[in-house]
């Protein structure tokens, strides 16, 4: 394989951690009304306004739609600032924020919701000014300080929007355009202006549809699924209006892909909506789906987009010259199998999209090649993909797993399972940098086949590896005598001690071989100061060996 299609990376790994969350089965039977047995579970135990009151919860949570329960499933969401400068960890109702500056290590703040029965849903990064914004299942709105201190806090009822939050995005430019732009379900948008506190502005953003080149009169969906933004060409691609059947064999379904710009005036522009497209976008209410929630992610340079239904399969779309219009790309259409199967999508480059197999693999997809391009893919626990959207080849990737409190039988039931996460970083690496961290990280063998497939100089782990081998006569033959840095070889025979005598002889008989042309009682005229050294080295070598033969007798 060429190195110009290869995907090379380094696994950087950072902080770790764990939290409480309540067992969904607790959860479920708590707001239902209570256990299978008599009694009537553990609403006997509560006020008639605390019934009132969690019911009331519960029926706005399953008014928040199928999409939301499966985003309880992950138990962890992973939320990247514009250049990383910032990662958000959600898991259950607490956020621990990481940064750069600490290498991501530990967190520099932790936010706790109250209610501990709260889950994240949504997030975005004010990058510049190091503010969160976030979604809880409840579709509040908070802003967090990057030390985890709350900036402030707007309750459903508070914001009045018309419908399910499904997504929340950031204008981190000038002052003017700058603030949270919050997306939903019925394909409304609201700008939220936090710098009006304490009266934080919240208004409707106009959305023109008169621009789209159409035949027909062009419509916005009525039903959102999901958005992704491109800041450096204010470009914005939703999906919606899908629909679905479900069958013995499965689910399908249609949906549209729908392109908008953001104008001079912070007004959204309709520039592009597509014929029908297959796909499931809408969660089925009677079985459950590979994908938690649906995906679509705009390439780093804006040139191509992809989307991740909830079958697992994956489209692949090029916008044209101007991002007016996408066309389907012949090698995304789902139909290979590569891109179907699929669990999470993240854009690696523009020609390269980083996928999530259904047993946790994780792989990159070469768009042009049409092929798998990097090599010994990780597998990790139920990882979640997320990338810096302004640095091209470098993501995160979240992993977690749950730990049930209880088992079948326990008395000890405490309602609360334990997840564990951990946090890991891929960074694009070249030939020549991939070489030096297989060389320090000691992984030899992989460094020896990596150099002979890109046709490097073997010289740098060849060092490694003799410089790590205990220095017998294997290692003299499979090692030393293949290095051309002769300096570094000649000073390994005086200085490198051998495990047994016939190590040590074969190392001074190699040295011999190497200076006999520095013979003391051969002339030298070439003033060359390396050939005095040769000579010194040899000197001591007959010396070593006159001494080694003295004792040994």
């Amino acid at each position: 394989m060429g190195a110009e299609v290869d995907a090379l990376y380094e696994i950087g790994r950072h902080a770790t951690g764990s939290h409480e969350i309540p067992c969904e089965r607790d959860e479920t039977a708590r707001a239902s009304g209570g256990s299978s047995g008599e009694g009537g579970g553990v609403l006997l135990y509560l006020s008639f306004q605390g019934v009132s009151k969690l019911r009331e919860r519960w029926s706005r949570y399953n008014a928040l739609g199928g999409s939301k329960r499966r985003k309880r499933e992950n138990a962890a969401s992973l939320f990247v600032s514009r250049n990383a400068e910032y990662v958000a960890v959600a898991v259950g109702n607490r956020i621990y924020i990481l940064r750069k500056s600490d290498g991501y290590e530990s967190p520099c703040g932790i936010y706790t919701n109250n209610n501990r029965m709260a889950f994240f849903t949504n997030g975005a990064w004010l990058e510049d000014q190091g503010i969160f914004g976030v979604v809880d299942d409840s579709n509040s709105l908070c802003l967090i300080k990057e030390n985890g201190d709350v900036l402030t806090r707007r309750t459903s009822n508070q914001l009045k929007l018309s419908s399910t939050i499904i997504d929340l995005l950031v204008q981190d430019a000038s002052s003017s355009q700058r603030g949270f732009y919050i997306f939903t379900t019925d394909c409304k948008v609201h700008k939220f202006d936090y710098t009006r506190e304490p009266e934080a502005a919240l208004y409707q953003v106009s959305i023109v549809t008169k621009d789209v080149p159409s035949t027909r009169s062009p419509q916005l969906p009525q039903s959102l699924s999901c958005v992704d933004y491109h800041q450096d060409h204010s470009l914005v691609v939703l999906v919606g209006d899908s629909t679905h059947s479900s069958s013995s064999n499965g689910c399908s379904g249609a949906y549209f892909l729908y392109v908008l710009h953001f104008d001079e005036y912070l007004e959204l522009s309709l520039s592009f909506q597509s014929a029908p497209l297959e796909g499931v976008f809408s969660p089925p209410t009677d079985r459950k789906t590979l994908v938690p929630l649906p995906k679509v992610r705009i390439s780093p340079q804006g040139k191509r987009i992809a989307t991740l239904d909830l079958n697992g399969s994956v489209d692949i779309f090029v916008l044209n010259g101007n991002m007016r219009s996408v066309s389907l790309h012949p090698h995304g259409s789902g139909a290979g199998t590569h891109l179907i199967g699929v669990k999470d999508i993240s854009w690696w480059t523009d020609n390269i999209l980083m996928i999530v197999k259904e047993d946790g693999r994780i792989s990159m997809y070469s768009i042009a090649e049409d092929m798998v391009v990097s090599k010994g893919d990780l597998a990790l626990s139920t990882p979640l993909l997320e990338k810096a959207k302004a640095i091209e080849g470098y993501a995160f990737v979240l992993q977690s797993s749950r730990q049930m409190d209880s088992v079948p039988g326990d008395h000890q039931h405490t309602e609360m399972d334990k997840i564990f996460w951990s946090l890991v970083s891929f960074s694009k690496v070249t030939v020549l940098e991939m070489y030096s961290v297989l060389i320090r990280k000691n992984q030899q063998k992989e460094a020896l086949d990596f150099a002979s497939q890109y046709n490097l100089d073997k010289d740098d782990v060849l060092k490694a590896c003799w410089l790590h081998s205990a220095g017998d006569i294997h290692d003299i033959q499979s090692y030393l005598v293949k290095i051309k840095d002769q300096a570094f070889v000649l000073s390994e025979c005086v200085n490198k001690v051998g495990p047994t005598e016939a190590a040590l002889k074969a190392l001074f008989s190699f040295g011999f071989r190497m200076t006999d042309r520095y013979k003391f009682s051969e002339p030298d005229n070439s003033g060359d100061g390396s050939a005095w050294d040769s000579r010194i080295i040899r000197l001591r070598l007959l010396w070593y060996n006159d001494l080694l033969e003295t004792f040994l007798g």
